[in-house]
């Protein structure tokens, strides 16, 4: 969902719609690209609207990326980080100036997690088996060289992934922490 009129969002709410989120989309990025076709007032009216339908108690948004196969025209390869990067900043460059229409639709870091975590396991009706640390729910854990929260958001990117459990074993293990790792 990238271009949303607000009948489209009547339309989603009545239906009870599961509007999915591709979180890489619509940053500073793509500014010039959208500037050229559409006017300023039509830009706050239809793109990027993730706040408002993460917001919407009525709907169950669901996250994605294109991680990691790339984004623009050269398909530079992306990360997850980054993909919180977009979605909570909506910078494309750590200078770039983002304007109010933008602004107001970014989301916060526990939005973004939620979308790509119990929202995604939404998405693919897999709610009771995967999204979430809990009893009974399949062991898949990513443990990061440092927490999230504490990191300016648009610094995301500089955080490592130190190791990855998949149901509960063990698939990756950084050198960094290879002590660590069994």
């Amino acid at each position: 969902m990238i271009v949303l009129r607000d009948d489209q969002l009547r339309r989603m709410r009545r239906l009870g719609i599961s509007p999915s989120i591709q979180v890489t989309f619509v940053d500073t990025g793509w500014l010039r690209d959208l500037r050229r076709v559409f006017d300023v007032d039509e830009l706050d009216e239809l793109f990027g609207r993730w706040r408002e339908l993460v917001d919407e108690q009525r709907l169950r948004s669901m996250g994605s990326t294109d991680t990691p196969f790339g984004e623009g025209p050269n398909l530079r390869p992306t990360t997850v980080m980054d993909a919180l990067v977009q979605a909570t900043t909506k910078k494309a460059r750590p200078d770039d100036r983002v304007p109010a229409w933008m602004r107001d639709q970014r989301l916060t870091l526990g939005q973004a997690l939620r979308l790509l975590t119990t929202g995604g396991a939404y998405g693919v009706f897999a709610e009771d088996d995967l999204g979430m640390l809990a009893s009974g729910m399949l062991a898949d854990l990513v443990v990061l060289s440092e927490d999230p929260h504490e990191v300016p958001r648009i610094e995301l990117e500089r955080i490592d992934v130190l190791m990855v459990f998949v149901g509960g074993g063990l698939e990756v293990c950084a050198p960094a922490v290879s002590a660590l790792c069994p």
